[in-house]
């Protein structure tokens, strides 16, 4: 009994090493797989630190140089806009100008304007048969001779000379004659009074029609007495003298109107131009702050992940 015991025994504490051993060597074996693969995972983790490093350090260098050209292009677009507020500015003073000059020009023309306004319109309301009635007169009336007078001198037509019937062997000038050829087409005279070049009236005529001009006969309402044509023809001289004296005025204005203009311009295109630079380069701007922003995002991860695998090794 005692032996079979004994045997009993020893079975068991067999079977309890075995199982010890054999826990053992499970046990070492999953530690040397472990150990196996953590040298793999070590391994790996080395060659990824050591690609990451060189790609962290290059994109860092990336960012420096993207804030150096950024900070570069910033000193340039500010010094782009003062230039263009300063040109803004000299363009707001230089169309201020401008407006002043011409609004004292036409401050000028207005005086003579609603003259030669009346004169149009009154002109318009003659008709054909007017103009034959005065081309009809056998002997017109004084006012109607001296009104055709001041016509052939404003279109320069030369006077018939004949004798003076008050002075003997002396000659005087006569328009009668040149002034029914001016009235022999009604319609083109009426046409060549409405379009007469009012901007360009020799100074010889403008001497010569001045005296008519002081004449108490000679105007709209002593004429209105004799002839209707004759009254509107007088109202279009006188405009047209008066026109062409505040023209005078008016010519140096508009000189200095046509240079404060063309200095303008030039100010406006070199305006446009820094205009289109400085949005040129703000786009450039925003388009290399988007990009600083990605590569700093970028290295930030890269140095995470270096400092993932540091820790982890």
């Amino acid at each position: 009994t005692s032996y079979l015991e004994l045997l009993g025994t020893f079975i068991r504490l067999l079977a309890e090493k075995r199982n010890e051993i054999n826990e053992s060597r499970r046990r070492l074996e999953t530690g040397l797989q472990k150990l196996l693969s953590t040298a793999a995972q070590v391994e790996v983790m080395q060659q990824e630190l050591k690609d990451l490093q060189p790609i962290l350090a290059r994109t860092s260098q990336e960012v420096e140089d993207m804030m150096v050209v950024i900070t570069n292009d910033k000193r340039e677009a500010d010094e782009t806009k003062k230039m263009v507020e300063q040109q803004e500015k000299e363009a707001n003073e230089q169309a201020a100008k401008a407006k002043e000059i011409a609004d004292d020009a036409q401050r000028d023309l207005d005086e003579a304007l609603p003259a030669l306004d009346a004169a149009v319109a009154s002109l318009k309301n003659l008709s054909r048969n007017d103009v034959v009635e005065v081309k009809a007169m056998q002997n017109p009336p004084s006012g109607v001779k001296l009104v055709m007078e001041a016509t052939c001198i404003m279109f320069d037509e030369k006077p018939k000379m004949v004798d003076d019937p008050n002075k003997m062997g002396k000659k005087m000038a006569n328009y009668w004659e040149p002034a029914k050829k001016l009235l022999n087409d009604p319609t083109k005279f009426l046409e060549s009074l409405l379009t007469f070049d009012k901007d360009n009236i020799p100074d010889s005529v403008i001497k010569k029609i001045e005296p008519y001009i002081q004449m108490e006969e000679f105007t709209p309402e002593a004429v209105s007495k004799v002839s209707k044509a004759c009254t509107s023809i007088c109202m279009w001289a006188r405009a047209m003298y008066v026109y062409h004296n505040v023209a005078l005025q008016v010519a140096p204005k508009r000189a200095a109107l046509k240079a404060a203009q063309d200095e303008l311009n030039d100010t406006m295109a070199r305006l446009a131009e820094a205009q289109a630079k400085l949005k040129a380069v703000e786009e450039k701007i925003e388009t290399l702050q988007k990009q600083f922003e990605e590569a700093t995002a970028k290295k930030e991860q890269l140095a995470r992940q270096v400092h993932e695998c540091t820790v982890k090794l």
